[in-house]
């Protein structure tokens, strides 16, 4: 706020403009930018809540057949390896495959947790930086409301230009 003073203020007292950017109820005040955070907070808890609730109810169907492809390609990767290495495939690889498989499946479902807390961690920080820059853009729009009603008119400027081109023509007839 000390900003725009010092910058949009004119230095004469008696401006409109000068008496306009000190109205009390062009600030938003610490009370005001408190309740909107807030409010913004409550958006926020209130998202959070349903995005963990609709992961509670249930992963869709087509990331729980990520989670079992993903367990699947484990899988392949693991008896390629043993075939590759080993130089085929035994009774004893079956046994330790059969050991490994709910490693490999437990390893798809973190994977696929870390990247689901992940992606709800980003789209929290977002929506907490608009939460954020929305109270910064409502103090923003309480100046520019402030300066437009200072501003003259479209229509006041036009008909000025008008009397202005008018004015110039008498002139150009009268030293004629």
């Amino acid at each position: 706020n000390r900003l725009v003073l010092e910058r949009l203020s004119p230095s004469d007292k008696s401006a409109p403009l000068f008496k306009s950017l000190r109205r009390p109820d062009l600030i938003l005040g610490e009370e005001e930018v408190r309740d909107l955070v807030m409010e913004e907070q409550d958006r926020l808890d209130s998202w959070l809540r349903e995005t963990f609730d609709e992961l509670s109810r249930g992963i869709p169907a087509s990331k729980k057949w990520g989670i079992y492809t993903t367990s699947i390609l484990w899988g392949i990767l693991v008896l390629s390896f043993e075939t590759a290495v080993g130089g085929g495939f035994t009774v004893i690889d079956a046994a330790l495959d059969s050991a490994l498989a709910p490693l490999v499946t437990k390893g798809a479902v973190e994977l696929f947790a870390y990247y689901e807390i992940r992606k709800i961690a980003g789209e929290l920080a977002k929506r907490y930086r608009e939460g954020l820059l929305s109270v910064l853009r409502r103090q923003q729009d309480r100046y520019k409301d402030c300066l437009e009603s200072l501003l003259t008119p479209e229509d006041t400027l036009e008909g000025l230009v008008r009397l202005q081109h008018e004015i110039s023509r008498w002139q150009e007839k009268d030293g004629e």
